[in-house]
C-alpha cells in the first residue's frame, strides 16, 4: 500500500515510520508531510492508498484539508494525543483512530484492515471489468456496488441520482430509501456514463431519466420525480439542456 504519514512533529513521523517497516509488512511509504501545505501537495502528486493523519497540526486542524476534498479517494488511519476527536474524525469513513502513544497492535490491526478494505475496492473494480466484457457490457439491467457490510445489487432505473460524502457516497433509490456506497462519486460516473447519467455538480450525479423539471430559480437545479432539489452548475447548463432534451 502507498502510504504518506502527515503529523507536526518530526519524532512522531520517525516513530511511526519505524513501526510500519518493522511491524506492517506490504506498507511502501512514499512521502511525509509535517504541514498541511505539504500534505495536500504529496497527496495530489503521489494519490496514495493510504494516509495517516496526525490532527492537531500546529494552530490548524486536519479536517480543514478533509474539507477542502470534493472526494477522499485513499484510506484514512488518524493518529492522534487527543481522543476528543474521534467522532468528528469518523465522519471521515476513517479505517481508524490510534491515540500516541501507539499501541503495537492497535496499528497492526488497522493496516490490516486498511488492506481488506482495499482488496475489496479491488475486487469490485475487477469485476466490473469483467461485466464489462460480457454481452451486457454496454447497457447490463443491474450493477453490483459495494456497501460497508457487503455488496448491493440495483437495477439501473431504481436509480434516482448519486451524492458525494467524502471518499464514499449515498445512492437514492425509486422506493425512498437510500444507501452508503464505499466508492467515491468519480466511479458511479464512469459506472453509469453509458446510461443516461450525468454529473451536473461536483457532488451530485443524477439519472437523466428520472428529471422532472429543470428551474432556474435560485440559482438553478433540477427537481428529481421523488421531490428532491438537485443544484446543477452554471458551467453545466447547457450540456444538462441539451442532454435532457434528447430523451
Amino acid at each position: 500500500m502507498r502510504t504518506i504519514l502527515v503529523d507536526d512533529e518530526a519524532r512522531s513521523l520517525e516513530n511511526l515510520s519505524v513501526l510500519l517497516n518493522d511491524f506492517c509488512p506490504g506498507i511502501t511509504l512514499v512521502g511525509q508531510a509535517q504541514t498541511m501545505e505539504e500534505a495536500e501537495k504529496l497527496i495530489k502528486e503521489l494519490q496514495p492508498d493510504l494516509v495517516f493523519l496526525d490532527i492537531q497540526m500546529g494552530s490548524k486542524s486536519i479536517f480543514e484539508l478533509l474539507n477542502s476534498y470534493k472526494e477522499i479517494d485513499f484510506e484514512i488511519i488518524f493518529v492522534t494525543a487527543f481522543e476528543n476527536y474521534a467522532i468528528q474524525a469518523f465522519k471521515y469513513m476513517a479505517i481508524d483512530y490510534l491515540l500516541k502513544p501507539i499501541d503495537i497492535k492497535d496499528l497492526i490491526a488497522s493496516v490490516e484492515r486498511a488492506r481488506e478494505h482495499l482488496k475489496k475496492r479491488d475486487f469490485l473494480e475487477h469485476y466490473q471489468r469483467y461485466l464489462e466484457t460480457t454481452e451486457q457490457k454496454s447497457k447490463p439491467e443491474k450493477i453490483s456496488l459495494p456497501t460497508t457490510t457487503g455488496y448491493r445489487f440495483l437495477e439501473i432505473e431504481s436509480i434516482i441520482f448519486c451524492k458525494a460524502s467524502g471518499s464514499y457516497s449515498e445512492v437514492f433509490l425509486e422506493d425512498g430509501s437510500k444507501i452508503i456506497i464505499s466508492k467515491n462519486l468519480k466511479y458511479h460516473e464512469t459506472l453509469l456514463k453509458n446510461h443516461q447519467f450525468f454529473r451536473v455538480h461536483n457532488s451530485s450525479l443524477v439519472n437523466l431519466r428520472k428529471v422532472k423539471s429543470l428551474n432556474r430559480n435560485d440559482g438553478g437545479y433540477l427537481e428529481m420525480n421523488n421531490g428532491d432539489h438537485i443544484f446543477y452548475s452554471k458551467t453545466k447548463k447547457e450540456e444538462l439542456i441539451e442532454l435532457l432534451n434528447r430523451i
